[in-house]
């Protein structure tokens, strides 16, 4: 399933972070400060929960840990 949260539109950036299962994927949009502004999630509506909240928060996340699946996604917020 393909589900999208936030705006776009708002982003200078794109991240993607591959699933360890081959099969969900998770795209992610910053704008400049490296706030969350949106996501795509494909079969992955677990993080899709986390990335909701972040967005709502204004978080600020490293582009270079999203990216990583090895790594926890709520490992990714640093403000």
């Amino acid at each position: 399933m393909v589900q999208i949260v936030g705006f776009p539109a708002l982003a200078a950036c794109e991240v993607l972070r591959p699933q360890a299962d081959g099969r969900a994927l998770l795209s992610m949009a910053l704008d400049a400060g490296g706030r969350l502004v949106a996501a795509v999630a494909v079969d992955a509506a677990r993080d899709l929960r986390q990335l909701r909240k972040w967005i709502a928060q204004g978080a600020v996340l490293d582009p270079a840990l999203l990216q990583r699946p090895d790594v926890p996604l709520a490992s990714a917020q640093i403000g």
